[in-house]
């Protein structure tokens, strides 16, 4: 099996948003990914949607060693910084679709 991670350098030119929700979901971990969802990359900010204020200033508190782990996936510094918006029903609707990959919404 090919880990994916190994191909985020080469898919950064490509499509440097891609990369860093890939490596977004390697960074975080299950745990993590299960209650904060990747946005979109906007000029070096990450926006991660979370479910509650709760853990917006859980992650806030992380967010250094967050945008370490990525960066070092992607293989340079593609993320200054990352933001944590609270916005419920987009971790709703991701947990929905990790349930069910297939399920349309």
């Amino acid at each position: 099996m090919i880990d994916l991670t190994r191909l985020l350098p080469k898919i950064l030119r490509a499509n440097p948003e891609l990369a860093v929700k890939l490596a977004w979901a390697r960074a975080a971990g299950p745990g993590l990914r299960r209650q904060a969802v990747p946005h979109r990359l906007e000029r070096g900010t990450f926006i991660v949607s979370v479910a509650d204020a709760i853990w917006q200033k859980q992650l806030h508190s992380m967010r250094g060693e967050l945008i370490f782990r990525v960066n070092s996936l992607v293989g340079q510094r593609t993320v200054e910084e990352i933001v944590f918006r609270i916005n419920p029903s987009a971790v709703l609707q991701a947990q929905a679709e990790a349930k069910d990959p297939f399920a349309k919404g």
